[in-house]
């Protein structure tokens, strides 16, 4: 299944490690280093004009800022995978 994150950007729901608020990220130095460090590898994908709501990690180690909410994300994750979303990912990998 894909995982629709808006503003035209998919990724495969079963590479999706990680759906993070960018508030609340965005508030974490070492957040902002990691993500420096993946801009400067290329392994950054944003939106151009809108406002970035969360943040998904894929297992290829790329970034995807987008404009849909985390509890969107996670909604549209679980109805597509059946997979739960509170600590339950790494539970579901050892499923699959």
């Amino acid at each position: 299944m894909i995982l629709d994150l808006g503003e035209g950007v998919a990724v495969p729901a079963r590479e999706v490690v990680l759906i993070l608020d960018a508030a609340s990220a965005g508030a974490s130095p070492g957040f902002r280093r990691m993500i420096e460090e993946h801009k400067r590898r290329g392994r950054w994908v944003a939106p151009a004009r809108s406002a970035v709501k969360s943040y998904v990690l894929t297992a290829g180690d790329v970034f995807y800022a987008s404009v849909l909410s985390t509890a969107a994300l996670r909604a549209r994750l679980e109805r597509f995978t059946g997979r739960g979303t509170h600590g339950e990912a790494s539970d579901w990998r050892r499923r699959a």
